[in-house]
């Protein structure tokens, strides 16, 4: 396939999520987009491409892409919650300034390339910059994922267990009774809650290293630098850390894993961060097949990874009913927790409860999910950019085919994407270099 189908996928999912916070609300558009970017994807996926043969306008591509999703960032910025509203009205009047630099960066001639980590670094401040001031605006979401990792921290100081505790009320008519993700959520959050008083610290700082840890990945290249302020400046950006949604925190740890792949370090630190994302949240475990089977199950990383997962037992040994009820049947539950609006959900089952006002067998949903990670895992993995392509086409089915799936859902799949982008660039760049030793 073409080197414009990620990139393809990239935009498509970035409009999806646009319309109502990316909750599905009776417009059928937003699926209708985020179905023909997972077609996309798979017929790329699936249908034998050559991850070696990477088309040279791909920079040209980046450059094009940047704008228009900076363009949509824009439009995109944060939610209703805001308080500080005046503060809000001048951002959004200053923020379309930032397309100077960016512009400057994409059009610079080479005699002044040396300008260019400049201009980068500029964009990383004021990234940086925006995020501090998203939480300044507001300050205390009312939302149960922000609640929940605003005080689960300081329960397990105060010598409490989550699982079996009550949280601050959000949503009328739902108990906050439950704390749905699994221990490294909250254990990450320790140097951070109780100091600084804000959960989304850690995932501002996870933005910032996941941007230079892309760029490391493309080499240091001008490419990199484009796809690092691609990652950092696209639509509710700023959206998902007001939220103190994990995604975050989730793909960089994600994203770490790949560089090490890349830098080809020991198996086992491999399977520790592998293994830490696992406790952040289950669904991640998916990760241990698919690199698993990359590292040639590699006994390090086996290892490492059950090593670091084991910061799990001890909150599942001290209650495991109310553990696996919090983290596991709590999305199972029928009818489902008030908590979990499934039917408002960006994914298959939404669209079509809107049409026969009933559910999609999960037996079929689950079957096909299933057998998208079995063929996905099987598929020769050549080199990094095929473990990244794994990545993204499982999870693009488990969100579209699963139980709920929201805008934080599909950004993170948009994350993965870039990632693939990037290691893109990198085998390009290698056999550039190959080429000219020849």
């Amino acid at each position: 396939m073409k080197s414009w189908v990620i990139p393809s996928v990239f935009f498509l999912i970035s409009l999806a999520i646009i319309p109502h916070y990316g909750f599905f609300k009776g417009n059928i558009m937003p699926i209708i987009l985020l179905v023909v970017g997972y077609l996309l994807l798979v017929i790329h996926h699936f249908s034998g491409f050559d991850d070696t043969n990477n088309s040279h306008s791909l920079p040209d591509m980046m450059s094009f892409l940047l704008v228009v999703s900076f363009a949509l960032f824009t439009t995109a910025l944060w939610s209703m919650w805001v308080r500080e509203i005046t503060m809000a009205r001048i951002l959004e009047k200053l923020i379309p300034l930032l397309l100077i630099p960016i512009l400057a960066l994409l059009s610079l001639p080479k005699k002044l390339k040396n300008i260019a980590p400049i201009l980068f670094l500029v964009m990383i401040a004021s990234a940086l910059g925006l995020r501090i001031a998203t939480i300044k605006m507001t300050p205390f979401p009312p939302i149960d994922t922000f609640i929940m990792l605003n005080e689960a921290p300081r329960k397990i100081l105060l010598g409490a267990n989550p699982y079996v505790s009550n949280f601050t009320p959000v949503f009328p008519g739902v108990t906050p009774d439950y704390f749905t993700y699994w221990p490294a959520a909250f254990l990450l959050q320790l140097p951070f809650v109780p100091t600084l008083s804000d959960p989304r610290i850690l995932f501002i700082l996870s933005d910032i290293i996941a941007a230079f840890v892309l760029f490391l990945i493309a080499g240091k290249t001008m490419t990199g630098m484009m796809l690092a302020l691609l990652f950092l400046f696209r639509p509710y950006s700023l959206f998902i850390i007001e939220s103190s949604w994990l995604t975050p925190l989730n793909f960089v740890l994600v994203l770490l894993a790949i560089y090490l792949l890349v830098r080809k370090v020991s198996p086992a630190w491999v399977g520790i961060v592998v293994g830490l994302v696992t406790s952040v949240q289950l669904f991640h475990a998916v990760l241990f097949f698919i690199i698993g089977k990359y590292v040639g199950w590699s006994k390090k990383f086996i290892a490492g990874f059950f090593l670091s997962l084991s910061m799990v037992v001890p909150y599942f040994l001290a209650s495991p009913a109310d553990f696996l009820s919090d983290t596991l049947l709590f999305y199972f539950r029928n009818p489902p927790h008030p908590a979990v609006l499934i039917h408002e959900s960006l994914n298959i089952n939404a669209l079509f409860f809107y049409f026969f006002q009933k559910d999609i067998s999960p037996l079929i949903l689950n079957g096909i999910i299933f057998l998208v990670l079995v063929f996905s895992i099987f598929k020769q993995q050549r080199r990094v950019s095929s473990v990244a392509h794994t990545m993204l086409i499982f999870f693009f089915t488990f969100f579209l085919f699963g139980r709920q799936a929201f805008v934080n859902y599909y950004f993170f799949i948009a994350s993965l994407a870039i990632v693939v982008l990037v290691l893109e660039v990198r085998d390009e760049g290698k056999l550039r270099n190959a080429g000219s030793l020849k």
